[in-house]
């Protein structure tokens, strides 16, 4: 069973897109910008012990695009 561990302010610079990631959703960047914006950001982005994300790569793109500096992240070991 893997252990989780949260962390509130985790920097945005160690975090590593997943090179391999399937997705191609750019266009739902600014969409989810705004829904930020309106509803606030409550789900964390979870990256594995390196920071390589495991789900959360639009989250983290849009977080970047605002200039955001930490993110809330569950790091799955």
């Amino acid at each position: 069973m893997s252990e989780l561990e949260y962390i509130e302010d985790y920097p945005i610079k160690k975090i590593k897109p997943y090179e391999r990631n399937a997705r191609k959703n750019d266009a739902a960047v600014p969409v989810l910008i705004n829904a930020m914006q309106t509803l606030g950001n409550n789900d964390p982005i979870e990256v594995n012990e390196e920071g390589v994300i495991l789900a959360g790569h639009t989250r983290y793109k849009a977080l970047k695009e605002q200039g955001c500096k930490t993110a809330r992240v569950i790091v799955v070991k």
